[in-house]
C-alpha cells in the first residue's frame, strides 16, 4: 500500500442513536398520614422502555413497573432504573420519609371536685412537637408538653401538634369529676328522739372508709348505721372515700327534746277505772323523762293504800290484796326526770268502778 498524495476514499456509515428515555420519578416526599406510596415514573413519549425496576438504598428490589404501590415504615431513598430495548439504561430517585405520631397521652382520668390534675403529651419517636391545647379550666403550662387543669365538670382537652415537617395532627383526653353515685347521704331514723332515747343513723353504703366527725354518744364512729343516743339536738357529719380515693362528707341533725320536768313533762290523771277492761286500769304518771319516781297513795282518812319507787309498777287500785271501793283518794309523788331535774305535786284522783 503506497501512499499516494491527495488521493483518498469516501465511506458512509450510519449511526443510530435511540430517543432519550428522560427517566422521572416521584419528588422527596414526607408521608404525614399514611405509610403507602404509589411510586409513579415517567419517561419520554417517544422512548421504547421494556422494563422499570424499583430498589432501595441498599439495591433490594422493591417492584416493576410504572406504578407500585409500596408501604414504607423508616425514612429511605427510592430508585428507579429504567431499561429501553436497545440495552440502554437511565436513572432516578427520591427520599420518603412516613412520619407515624407515636405518642400517648397521659393524665388523671377522674379527678376529685376542687382538685387540679395534669394532661401530658408524650412523644414516642424522636419527632420534635408544637402543642397547642384547648379546653375548659385550664390553668397553667407546665412544662412543654403538660398542662395543669381544674375543671368543675367533666372536660375533653384536645391537643393539635404539628411535627418538623409541618405535619398536624390532634388527640383528646378526658378529664372525669369523681363523683358520689349514688350521691352520699345521711339520715336518722327517727330524726326527733326524747332525752334518753335512741335513735339509729343510716349512710349511704358502698363506699370506703367511713369515719363519723362527731363522735359523741354513738355505738360506732366507722360502720354505716351507728346508734346515736345524744343529750342534746346535734348535727352529726360522716366522710366516706370513693373508689377513686375522693372524700365527700353528709351531715345529718338529730333534734331532741329535753324535758322542762314540769306539769308539760309529768302527767298524773285524775281518774281511773281498775275494772279490768284494759282501759285506764292503773294509775300511773306518764312521762317520757323519768329517771326514778316515788309516789304514794291515801284515803280519805290519811291511811297509806299505795307506795312506790318503781317506774314500772304502779297502783291497781288495791290494798293489801283486797279491791278498794270507789272514791277519791289523795295522792303524793316526787319524781326526778332524766336530765337531774326534780319535780313534786299532789293532788287527788277519783277511783271509778
Amino acid at each position: 500500500d503506497k501512499f499516494i498524495p491527495d488521493c483518498f476514499i469516501d465511506r458512509e456509515v450510519t449511526v443510530f442513536v435511540p430517543p432519550p428515555i428522560n427517566l422521572r420519578v416521584n419528588s422527596d416526599i414526607v408521608l404525614c398520614y399514611n405509610d403507602t406510596l404509589m411510586l409513579q415514573a415517567y419517561t419520554d413519549s417517544n422512548s421504547v422502555v421494556q422494563n422499570i425496576d424499583w430498589t432501595d438504598q441498599i439495591g433490594i428490589l422493591i417492584g416493576n413497573g410504572y406504578q407500585v404501590t409500596r408501604k414504607f415504615t423508616d425514612s429511605m431513598y427510592v430508585y428507579a432504573y429504567a431499561t429501553d430495548i436497545y440495552g440502554c439504561g437511565d436513572v432516578d430517585s427520591f427520599k420518603v420519609v412516613p412520619i407515624y405520631p407515636l405518642h400517648k397521652i397521659d393524665g388523671k382520668h377522674n379527678l376529685c371536685p376542687g382538685a387540679d390534675g395534669f394532661v401530658e403529651f408524650i412523644p414516642l419517636n424522636n419527632h420534635t412537637y408544637k402543642l397547642n391545647w384547648t379546653g375548659k379550666n385550664i390553668i397553667s403550662l407546665d412544662t412543654l408538653y403538660r398542662i395543669i387543669v381544674k375543671p368543675k365538670d367533666t372536660t375533653v382537652y384536645h391537643v393539635y401538634y404539628v411535627n418538623e415537617y409541618g405535619c398536624s395532627f390532634q388527640d383528646s383526653f378526658q378529664v372525669n369529676i369523681s363523683r358520689f353515685d349514688p350521691p352520699l347521704e345521711a339520715t336518722a331514723d327517727p330524726d326527733t328522739i326524747y332525752l334518753g332515747e335512741t335513735t339509729t343513723l343510716h349512710v349511704t353504703k358502698g363506699f370506703n372508709k367511713y369515719q363519723w366527725i362527731i363522735p359523741y354518744d354513738l355505738s360506732c364512729l366507722d360502720c354505716t348505721d351507728p346508734i346515736a343516743s345524744p343529750k342534746y339536738s346535734i348535727l352529726y357529719t360522716v366522710k366516706a372515700v370513693n373508689d377513686d380515693g375522693c372524700e365527700e362528707s353528709v351531715d345529718v341533725a338529730v333534734i331532741v327534746i329535753r324535758p322542762k320536768c314540769n306539769e308539760e313533762d309529768v302527767f298524773m290523771p285524775n281518774v281511773f277505772s281498775p275494772n279490768q277492761d284494759n282501759n285506764n286500769d292503773i294509775l300511773r304518771i306518764e312521762s317520757k323523762f323519768l329517771e326514778s319516781v316515788e309516789m304514794y297513795i291515801y284515803d280519805r282518812w290519811g291511811e297509806k293504800v299505795f307506795e312506790t319507787k318503781d317506774i314500772s309498777n304502779w297502783w291497781d287500785g288495791s290494798y293489801k290484796g283486797s279491791e278498794l271501793p270507789p272514791d277519791v283518794y289523795g295522792y303524793y309523788f316526787k319524781v326526778v326526770c332524766n336530765d337531774g331535774q326534780k319535780y313534786s305535786k299532789k293532788g287527788n284522783v277519783t277511783l271509778l268502778k
